[in-house]
């Protein structure tokens, strides 16, 4: 399978996204380095908090987010809200780009101490995952 491959970069307009509220499906997905099938939606909400959704194991995950715009590329840091006890507390440091109804993000693994500096994964890093807007009706 060819390596997956990001939205064309921003650039300036990178500091322009004001706002990633609402539903996004993954539509592809590379999990250190390798490509893999991951049935999540994200939904953003506008206080700070975002629900993991797995559609596959019909499961809910908590977090707490927050940009940090004036970075580039824009900054995520994810704080494990919930429902495992043991995984509280741990943070996920990422990048992300936006380009009208895609948006790509880079995790690095739970608790690593830097943010990613580029939009790919290795054996040793996170998820690079492309998801698209789902629109409510």
């Amino acid at each position: 399978m060819a390596p997956m491959v990001a939205c064309a970069d921003e650039g300036d307009r990178q500091s322009s996204i004001t706002s990633i509220e609402g539903a996004w499906g993954v539509t592809k997905c590379e999990a250190s380095g390798k490509p893999v099938e991951l049935p999540w939606t994200w939904i953003f909400k506008p206080e700070g908090k975002v629900n993991l959704h797995d559609r596959r194991a019909g499961k809910q995950s908590v977090f707490k987010y927050s940009l940090d715009r004036s970075q580039k590329p824009l900054r995520i840091t994810l704080e494990y809200l919930g429902p495992e006890p043991k995984l509280r507390g741990s943070k996920q440091l990422g990048i992300l780009k936006r380009s009208q109804n895609v948006l790509v993000m880079c995790l690095g693994l739970p608790d690593a101490k830097a943010f990613p500096t580029e939009f790919k994964t290795t054996e040793v890093s996170g998820f690079l995952m492309e998801l698209e807007y789902l629109p409510t009706e």
